[in-house]
């Protein structure tokens, strides 16, 4: 009798022993099984609006390019203002000191961008460094573009004193002096201007003129007046043609995925 009381007391406890293990084991499965849950509900949750801007890629593959043209009697110049410096080395007229510059009816240095129309985005800024040379006494290029925190490398070809002057009135300007041929200074700008006006005050009539951008979508016609824009996004822009002298224009551009669109611009 006592034997198999001892037999059943023992076989109650091993019952009470499996009840808790498989309970234990039923929890942990519970617990796993929500984690999983919960996990999965976490990737299946929408991205915020920040993330997808973020994300999106607003290079594209489309493009406009033009021609600017000039209408009427460009202005002519024949004083060198050079001359009377020696150190300028040179004996003729530079065309890069002249503001208006027209070859059989085409406007160089007009500087045209996309003005408004572009997704918000942080745009790549290009290590390589923009040009900016001084030659005969003249700036080279005399218009050019760069963007926000991008090095402008500024050279002095010539044998004279030049101090570059920036009148930047978004970002800190300067005025350095560069008093020998071949020296070198890197600047960067803050903000946002178009345009920057960069000038001598030992040679006044020297004058250049940057746009500073947050956008890598501008360009500068060239001595046929020609201009192109790539890698742009679809969507509706608005460009601008600004030149130094003559004001600026706007044209709207509607541009769908990988097209390719002509606008013109003409400045009387």
């Amino acid at each position: 009798m006592e034997t198999k009381i001892k037999c059943n007391l023992l076989l109650v406890a091993v019952a009470i022993l499996s009840f808790s293990a498989c309970e234990k084991n039923k929890n942990n499965t519970t617990d796993q099984v929500v984690s999983t849950e919960t996990q999965t509900a976490k990737q299946e949750e929408p991205s915020s609006s920040n993330e997808t801007a973020k994300n999106t890629n607003p290079i594209g593959t489309s493009s406009v390019s033009g021609v600017i043209t000039f209408s009427g009697s460009a202005p002519k110049v024949t004083k060198n203002p050079a001359a009377t410096f020696p150190d300028c080395s040179a004996p003729k007229l530079d065309p890069n000191q002249l503001a208006i510059r027209v070859n059989d009816g085409k406007l160089m240095n007009t500087f045209v961008y996309v003005k408004s129309g572009l997704p918000k985005h942080n745009y790549e800024v290009p290590d390589s460094a923009v040009t900016l040379d001084q030659q005969h006494c003249a700036y080279i290029p005399r218009v050019l573009g760069i963007q926000v925190g991008q090095p402008l490398e500024i050279v002095n070809s010539d044998t004279t004193l030049h101090n570059v002057h920036s009148l930047a009135k978004e970002s800190a300007p300067f005025n350095l002096g560069m008093p020998k041929k071949g020296m070198k200074l890197t600047k960067t700008f803050e903000k946002t201007e178009t345009m920057v006006t960069m000038k001598c005050d030992v040679h006044p009539w020297m004058r250049a003129y940057i746009g500073v951008l947050d956008h890598p979508f501008f360009s500068v016609s060239a001595k046929n007046g020609s201009f192109k824009i790539e890698n742009l996004p679809e969507g509706e822009f608005v460009l601008e043609a600004w030149h130094e002298k003559l004001g600026t224009q706007t044209q709207s551009l509607k541009l769908g995925a990988s097209e390719t669109k002509t606008i013109n611009f003409d400045f009387k």
